[in-house]
């Protein structure tokens, strides 16, 4: 652990229970911010959009329907949301495009629960998550730059499986991470990494670490020469794996009583910049790996 210099601390909200799930720098060098407000808006939850500038200042904010999961930065230098939302007590992946002002371009929903999202250097986007066929399944679609379906895949791997992040290597190939609960009854879960190709065709599928109850989070990076993946399963754990899914390396944080890795930074001389929140052991608390 090292110690990092804080250069400027913002909160943003209201009297109610507002949090952030995802950020990306914008083209002015300032960031947007995707959460979900308790504080503000129409419904009991709410998507929260906040600009600000590069020193944390807030510029704007936008409210839409639904929970935000991630936001992503698009082609056309706006934003596109993903997340979900409730109709008629059923689960809607909702999927949010804006321009750079975050105003609304267009909308769509999709069955079951979105969590994660790219955009392909074509415009066109593919999105993970889970939906319900009896029992819940992995799912994968492609839609073009306008949000209309091209393919949805699932795959099917155990009692459960539910996808949460997902990423690309030039195009052709899509990998997703999440968790798969492979038992009804006391340690369930795992983490998987499906492959497919272009078409969402799958190529293989690895289940990875004992199982335990209960993973919480699963995202994955590529990286030049395999695929890093991360999250929580009480404690917070990191692997990598080739592109063929055999693991090169694996570690599992321990020193706390709990925490996760919500994503990761390679550094130029190869070394990772992991964090995410943690509880220690001997100081009860929040913090940062």
């Amino acid at each position: 652990q090292g110690q990092l210099d804080t250069l400027w601390t913002n909160t943003f909200g209201g009297q109610e229970v507002d949090k952030g799930y995802s950020i990306q720098e914008s083209i002015d060098g300032g960031f947007i911010i995707a959460g979900n407000t308790e504080s503000f808006g129409n419904g009991s939850v709410d998507i929260y959009l906040i600009k600000t500038d590069s020193i944390g200042n807030e510029e704007w904010n936008k409210l839409y329907g639904g929970r935000a999961k991630q936001i992503i930065k698009t082609n056309d230098n706006g934003y596109a949301i993903i997340g979900w939302t409730i109709y008629s007590r059923d689960y809607l992946t909702w999927l949010l495009k804006t321009n750079s002002n975050g105003d609304t371009t267009w909308t769509k929903t999709y069955d079951g629960e979105g969590h994660s999202i790219i955009q392909l250097s074509n415009g066109d986007y593919a999105f993970t998550g889970e939906v319900y066929i009896g029992t819940s399944v992995a799912s994968l679609t492609k839609t073009n730059s306008n949000g209309d379906i091209l393919f949805t895949s699932t795959y099917d791997l155990a009692l459960e499986t539910m996808g949460r992040s997902i990423a690309s290597v030039n195009d052709s190939i899509f990998y997703i991470g999440g968790k798969v609960v492979v038992n009804s009854a006391g340690a369930t879960d795992k983490v998987f990494l499906i492959k497919t190709d272009s078409n969402g065709n799958q190529l293989w599928h690895y289940n990875y670490l004992q199982e335990v109850c209960c993973i919480s989070t699963v995202k994955i990076k590529i990286l030049d020469d395999g695929i890093l993946v991360m999250g929580s399963r009480g404690n917070a754990f990191l692997f990598k794996t080739n592109f063929d899914g055999d693991i090169v390396w694996s570690n599992e944080f321990s020193d706390f009583q709990s925490g996760s890795i919500n994503d990761a930074l390679v550094k130029d001389d190869g070394n990772i910049l992991a964090f995410g929140p943690i509880q220690s052991t001997t100081n009860i608390g929040n913090g940062a790996l």
